[in-house]
């Protein structure tokens, strides 16, 4: 049987060989099969790189983690740009609310790893979307909570061609799956689910590949039940800190649930490394 890293390399080494539009169909083909778990690159190569920078995704691309993570936010102006925090300060050179800043002064801040300066700076949104485009599937953890924004954010994806390798994450609010789907159904959507009870609401529907649970109510029982319907489960094993502030060891067999099948993490290359070990 081939490894779960020989298939994702065979899978990319395709992908060289076809055009775009044939590669951009065989990313939603690797994900929606199921076959193998899929490991996702939080904030991308964030241990080594600026997170949301564009070395890091560039990075994430090259080492072939077949999901990357962006985080969006909106500025004063009503643009679109790639950062976790609300503020500046743990990430740039910048202070205070990125929502308090226009495009042109955020843009204008350096990216800080690790505390120290780098010479990378905040991407647009629109900047991240056309780095990745033909190369990952795009997981976008989108923080603006306005229709006008989310409106924004949809329009982008369009403009820039990405449509069919976006996972659009929604936390709560899920009529948000309809408005997306209204814009393009190609756009797959990945609901939280917050309960077992939130779990069975999202299985009554048809058009959700993905979700997205934790482990206060994981089971094995409710991740057999998603995957008899076809849909993927998603998980987040991110490594917590000690009383310190340093990471603990990282532990994947104990970390792993079973049956989950999207793993986001912050060791993405380590973790590939565990499952093609184990």
């Amino acid at each position: 049987m081939k490894s779960i890293l020989s298939i994702l390399l065979c899978f990319y080494a395709f992908l060289a060989t076809v055009n775009a539009q044939e590669r951009a169909d065989s990313f939603r083909i690797i994900f929606l099969e199921g076959k193998v778990p899929l490991v996702v690159a939080h904030r991308g190569l964030h241990q080594q790189y600026p997170e949301n920078s564009s070395t890091s995704i560039k990075a994430t691309i090259n080492d072939k983690i077949p999901i990357l993570e962006l985080d969006v936010r909106e500025t004063k102006d009503g643009n679109l740009v790639v950062l976790h925090d609300k503020r500046l300060n743990r990430t740039t050179t910048g202070k205070g609310k990125v929502k308090k800043h226009s495009l042109a002064s955020v843009q204008q801040l350096n990216l800080l790893h690790h505390d120290s300066i780098t010479n990378e700076k905040v991407l647009s949104f629109k900047e991240a979307l056309e780095l990745a485009k033909n190369e990952i599937l795009i997981d976008i953890d989108f923080k603006p909570n306005s229709e006008c924004s989310l409106k924004k954010a949809l329009q982008t994806i369009k403009e820039v061609g990405v449509a069919k390798q976006v996972l659009f994450y929604v936390y709560d609010d899920y009529e948000l799956i309809d408005a997306i789907h209204a814009f393009d159904s190609e756009i797959l959507v990945m609901p939280r689910a917050h309960s077992a009870k939130d779990v069975a609401t999202l299985l009554k529907r048809n058009d959700i590949h993905v979700i997205h649970i934790d482990a206060s109510f994981y089971s094995e029982a409710l991740v057999a039940k998603m995957h008899a319907k076809g849909i993927r489960v998603w998980s987040n094993v991110l490594v917590e800190l000690d009383e310190d502030g340093v990471e603990e060891n990282i532990n994947f067999e104990t970390l792993l649930p079973k049956g989950v099948d999207v793993i986001q993490t912050d060791y993405p290359i380590e973790l590939l490394e565990y499952l093609e070990e184990n």
